[in-house]
């Protein structure tokens, strides 16, 4: 969104996301109660599909209609930013081997690193470009990956369908149903056949999550202030966390896309509901903020982890500074170190460089 868009309970409630996100990937061992599923409600019940839900927010159909321009856009605000992180990260990857950051004797995400030399870089920059880089320390970096293909994805397929179709309820009804029966394909692929292509079968379902979100606000104009329809969706989403469990995106894994659908459709609902009601918080301001930075805390937070525990360590304690997902047992007040730290040092970074960037901007000009 351009700065002059933003509403500050779509950032807050980026920031709610985005640090469930980073609360997701630390290893805590949550009390087993059937009744109370603290990790489904807290973090992988919605955080990812809220996620895609508000990137159809502030998508107009106009924009749609103009693919060139649309993904142009996209292209500057999404592709290169992954770019400018992922390649700088790619040529650091033995400096993290000799460091610790990295052991090779370590399982990161179904596979294991070792050292490279020049072709190996050479390949994993090419797949970085085309969409495929795997490096651990930007593990989650897919999302992004396939946020930016997925809103191609859905301009090129308006694009299409309105080249066809001239009346406006028919097309509707067709983008619909072409989108629904999509993420049915892209599900049935995983869950019959157990056939996933990374970042294109899930890919198919964010399209479909994205245009949900767009329809919510864009076409039926929801404002997430209604208490009854707040309270309707806490009873959903505590029904599906505690029958259905969580959705685990990335691997595209998750019980069917009806209720994939609706269920995200009301932690959205609750967490734009509570996002209101915090505007004029100090918690509130907090969390715009993260949401606004939320790219950056997506793309390093663990880095973020790595400082912690490096700190841990100087401190005479026993972690496992190679572990991606940091192992915090149940211990609380790690728990809440390293999300503190996963969130505050990819702001630090980007408040860092963009004050440098800016000094230097005045230097040229001057």
């Amino acid at each position: 969104m351009k700065k002059s868009l933003r509403e500050p309970w779509v950032d807050i409630a980026k920031g709610l996301a985005i640090s469930a996100v980073v609360l997701g990937h630390i290893s805590f061992q949550y009390p087993t109660n059937k009744a109370l599923p603290l990790s489904a409600l807290l973090v992988w019940l919605w955080h990812v599909p809220v996620f895609f839900l508000i990137g159809g927010f502030f998508i107009k159909e106009n924009r749609l209609q103009m693919p060139a321009l649309f993904m142009k856009g996209k292209l500057k605000s999404l592709y290169l930013p992954i770019l400018y992180i992922y390649l700088p990260v790619l040529f650091l990857h033995n400096l993290f081997i000799k460091i610790g950051f990295y052991d090779i004797s370590i399982e990161y995400y179904g596979k294991y690193v070792s050292e490279w030399g020049f072709l190996d870089f050479l390949k994993h920059v090419l797949e970085a470009v085309f969409f495929a880089g795997r490096e651990p320390m930007l593990g989650a970096m897919w999302f992004v990956y396939v946020l930016f293909m997925a809103l191609c994805c859905l301009s090129m397929l308006s694009w299409g369908l309105r080249k066809f179709l001239k009346d406006d309820k028919v097309y509707e009804y067709v983008r619909f149903v072409v989108l629904l029966v999509g993420a049915v394909l892209s599900c049935t692929m995983t869950k019959l056949y157990n056939v996933t292509i990374p970042r294109f079968n899930n890919m198919i379902v964010a399209v479909w999550l994205i245009y949900i979100g767009m329809l919510l606000v864009q076409k039926r104009k929801v404002e997430f202030n209604n208490k009854y329809v707040a309270l309707i969706s806490v009873v959903i989403a505590y029904h599906a966390a505690t029958t259905l469990g969580g959705v685990n995106f990335a691997a595209n894994l998750f019980p069917e896309v009806v209720s994939l659908t609706i269920n995200s459709v009301a932690c959205l609902y609750l967490i734009c509901f509570i996002s209101k009601r915090m505007e004029e918080s100090l918690v509130g301001k907090v969390l715009s903020k993260l949401g606004e930075d939320s790219f950056y805390i997506m793309s390093l937070h663990f880095f973020g982890f790595k400082v912690f525990s490096l700190i841990l360590l100087g401190t005479g304690m026993s972690v496992e500074l190679a572990e991606l997902c940091p192992h915090t047992g149940r211990n609380i007040l790690l728990l809440f170190g390293y999300l503190f730290f996963g969130v505050i040092i990819p702001l630090a970074f980007i408040a860092v460089y963009r004050e440098l960037y800016g000094r230097i901007c005045k230097l040229i000009k001057t």
